[in-house]
């Protein structure tokens, strides 16, 4: 079976596993280098997993190394913290009247960047961390900055970031304003992102790191 063909109808068959939303299938030549699935958090986990390496092993004779499965589940219950993206570094410059960041996150053994851009510090650090964690699923869910301000509260300044997960939902995470604004925008656009996905597993790809 040619490689294209072989591609379209693994992500179809997985597509119509219960629970998935979505899901992207990337190969290495004749191998398959990772699998991300997006669910909606309906069922155990752990079931889907091993209900998809039954069907790459049933209908292609392949059998998956567990670790290039990504399970990420939306609106999920029981997240490991352990397993959930946070923020390794964020750098920016300011070029033209526009501040461009880098934002680096690391999910277990995974690390991705992702890069905003915006006339205004905070915004351009939300974007860049939202872009960050959106690699991090290979494109699957949608994050878009929405707004993002400081609020004076009786413990101190606080940056909200209000994002729209698969362009529809809003949702919404904050951090406490501490040293560079910038992070903190990126930290509450995190934090907006892990009130709202269960990330259960993410497979080791080229930009892997050891933890």
């Amino acid at each position: 079976m040619a490689l294209p063909t072989k591609a379209v109808e693994a992500e179809e068959i997985l597509g119509r596993l219960a629970g998935v939303e979505a899901v992207r299938v990337e190969w290495l030549g004749d191998e398959v280098s990772r699998v991300h699935v997006l669910s909606r958090g309906l069922r155990d986990t752990a079931r889907l997993e091993h209900d998809i390496m039954a069907v790459f092993e049933q209908h292609f004779g392949v059998v998956l190394d567990p670790s290039v499965v990504s399970v990420v589940a939306l609106y999920g219950e029981g997240a490991d913290a352990s397993s959930r993206p946070r923020l390794v570094s964020v750098s920016w410059t300011r070029s033209r009247g526009f501040v461009e960041v880098a934002c680096r996150l690391k999910a277990g053994p995974v690390a991705t960047e992702g890069r905003g851009r915006d006339a205004l510090a905070g915004r351009a650090g939300a974007q860049a961390a939202l872009a960050a964690a959106e690699s991090l699923v290979a494109g699957l869910v949608r994050l878009e900055l929405v707004d993002l301000v400081a609020s004076d509260t009786p413990v101190g300044p606080v940056a909200l970031a209000v994002a729209r997960l698969g362009g529809e939902l809003l949702i919404t995470g904050s951090a406490v304003v501490e040293g560079d604004f910038v992070e903190c925008a990126a930290k509450a656009a995190l934090d907006a992102v892990n009130r709202r996905l269960l990330w259960v597993a993410l497979a080791a790809g080229p930009e892997a790191e050891s933890a």
